[in-house]
C-alpha cells in the first residue's frame, strides 16, 4: 500500500542569529523544485509572517489535493518519476515543458509526437543524402554517357551552377524544399556579360556575368524548372531525396508573341542579292526552306546534306535538344543547293569564318530589314500553310506540336506558301 504523500509543513517564523546582524528571522519550508528542506531569511518579523502565511495557504491547498489523489494517480506519478530519472529531469519540469510545447504547437494544428516524427524523417533524409555540390557533379558526370549536344550539356551545367551559387555547395540536397526553390525562381534576374570585367578560371580569362534588375522571362523560368526536375529525379533514383520537390512547382504560363516572318518577295530578294555559291546564299536558302535554327546552321557541315536523298541529317551535336532530326529538302531548296555539289562530300562547315560580320555587312549593303529567327519562323509558317499538317511540320522543324500551333497557325495562306516554295534560282545567263 502506498502511504499518503507527506512533507514537513512550513515552520512559523523563528528568531535567527545572523553573524552579520542583518537577518533577524527565519522560515523553514519544503522546496518541491529541488525536493529539499529549505530556509528563507528576513530582516523583520512582518515580512517573515507574510511569507509564512502565503506558504501555509499553498501547502494546505496542496495537502488537500495531494491526499485526494487516487491510488492509480499516485502510481502514475511514481512511474513518471521513474521514467524521467535517467534524463535527470524533475517530474514538475517535464510536465511544464510538455504543457508549454503542446500549447505552442496547437496554434499550428500539430502535436509534439508529429513534430518528433517529422524530425526523425528529416534526420534520416539528411543522413542518407549528400551535399548539393556532390549531387550536381554526379549528375553532370551521368550526362557524359548520354548522347547530348555539348551546347545543351553546357546549358545544364551553367543552370545548376547558378542554383548551387544560391543554395551553397554544402547544402544537403534532401533539405531543399519546393518553397525555397520557387522563391529562388521567382526572384531570378536576367544576367548579361560585362564589357569590362573578367575573371580567371584554370589560368584562362573569361567574361563575367552582371545581374540586371530585369526578371527572367517565363521561357527561361520554365527552362530552369525543366533542368531542375531532371536533376532531382536523378537524386531520387540515387535515394538522396525522398521526393522530387519540382513536382510541386507548376510551370509558368507563357504569353507567346506572334512571330515575325518574311514575305515571299523579301526572301526572293535576299537570295537574288547574295553571291552564287557563297555561304551567305546557302545560309539563307537552308534557313528559309528547311527551317534550321541559327546555331544549327552554324554547326552544320556539308556532308550532312544528302541532296540525292532530299534530306539533311541533323546529328545530336548539331540540334538544340541533342536529339537526331532528319529534315526534308524541298524541291526548290534542292535547286539552290545544286551548285554546292562539290562541297557536299566534305566535312567543312557550311558557314565560314567571320560569317556574322560578313552577313551583317551584306544586309546593310542591300538595305535588308532583318528579323532575328525570321528565316526559321517563315519556313515553319509557310510549310504549315502548305501541308496543313501540324505533326509533319513539327517533325520537320524539331518543334512540339502544341507550341507550333500556338506560334504559326494561320499566319500565311496556302497560295502564299505555294509561291514561297516556288522561289528558285534564275537560269544562268548564256
Amino acid at each position: 500500500m502506498i502511504d499518503p504523500i507527506r512533507r514537513k509543513p512550513v515552520s512559523k517564523p523563528k528568531p535567527y542569529k545572523d553573524i552579520r546582524g542583518k537577518y533577524k528571522w527565519v522560515v523553514y519550508f519544503y522546496d518541491p523544485q529541488n525536493d529539499v528542506r529549505a530556509k528563507k531569511l528576513f530582516v523583520d518579523k512582518f515580512s517573515a509572517d507574510e511569507f509564512y502565511n502565503d506558504k501555509s495557504l499553498a501547502e494546505n491547498r496542496l495537502g488537500v489535493e495531494a491526499n485526494a489523489l487516487s491510488f492509480e494517480d499516485r502510481r502514475d506519478v511514481l512511474e513518471a518519476k521513474r521514467i524521467l530519472s535517467p534524463l535527470n529531469v524533475s517530474f514538475l519540469d517535464a510536465v511544464k515543458t510538455f504543457a508549454n510545447v503542446s500549447m505552442e504547437l496547437s496554434e499550428y494544428g500539430t502535436t509534439l509526437s508529429q513534430v518528433v516524427d517529422k524530425f526523425k524523417e528529416w534526420y534520416k533524409a539528411k543522413k542518407m543524402s549528400v551535399s548539393l555540390r556532390r549531387a550536381i557533379e554526379a549528375y553532370i558526370d551521368s550526362k557524359d554517357t548520354e548522347i547530348l549536344s555539348s551546347r545543351y550539356t553546357e546549358r545544364i551545367a551553367n543552370s545548376l551552377e547558378r542554383f548551387c551559387e544560391y543554395f551553397g555547395d554544402k547544402k544537403t540536397v534532401a533539405l531543399i524544399t519546393h518553397t525555397e526553390i520557387e522563391s529562388w525562381l521567382n526572384g531570378m534576374k536576367t544576367r548579361v556579360y560585362s564589357d569590362s570585367l573578367t575573371e580567371t578560371l584554370n589560368g584562362k580569362p573569361r567574361r563575367v556575368f552582371v545581374e540586371t534588375d530585369t526578371p527572367i522571362s517565363a521561357v527561361s523560368k520554365n527552362g530552369y524548372r525543366t533542368i531542375l526536375y531532371s536533376f532531382f529525379k536523378f537524386c531520387k533514383i540515387r535515394d538522396w531525396v525522398s521526393e522530387n520537390p519540382m513536382e510541386k512547382i507548376a510551370s509558368v504560363k507563357q504569353k507567346f508573341k506572334t512571330p515575325k516572318i518574311f514575305k515571299v518577295d523579301e526572301v526572293a530578294y535576299m537570295l537574288q542579292k547574295s553571291e552564287p555559291k557563297s555561304d551567305i546564299r546557302a545560309y539563307i536558302a537552308i534557313g528559309a526552306f528547311a527551317g534550321l535554327r541559327r546555331k544549327e546552321l552554324e554547326r552544320l557541315t556539308w556532308d550532312k546534306i544528302k541532296l540525292s536523298d532530299r534530306e539533311i541529317v541533323m546529328d545530336n551535336e548539331v540540334t538544340k535538344t541533342g536529339s537526331r532530326r532528319v529534315v526534308k529538302i524541298t524541291e526548290n531548296l534542292a535547286k539552290w543547293l545544286e551548285p554546292y555539289s562539290a562541297e557536299l562530300s566534305g566535312r567543312e562547315l557550311v558557314v565560314k569564318a567571320n560569317f556574322n560580320k560578313r552577313f551583317t555587312d551584306f544586309r546593310d549593303a542591300n538595305k535588308i530589314k532583318w528579323t532575328d529567327n525570321g528565316l526559321r519562323h517563315s519556313a515553319a509558317t509557310y510549310y504549315l500553310a502548305l501541308t496543313k499538317n501540324a505533326y509533319l511540320t513539327a517533325e520537320q522543324m524539331g518543334h512540339a506540336v502544341d507550341v507550333l500551333k500556338q506560334h504559326y497557325n494561320g499566319l500565311a495562306r496556302e497560295k502564299e506558301a505555294i509561291a514561297y516554295f516556288a522561289i528558285t534560282p534564275k537560269s544562268p545567263e548564256k
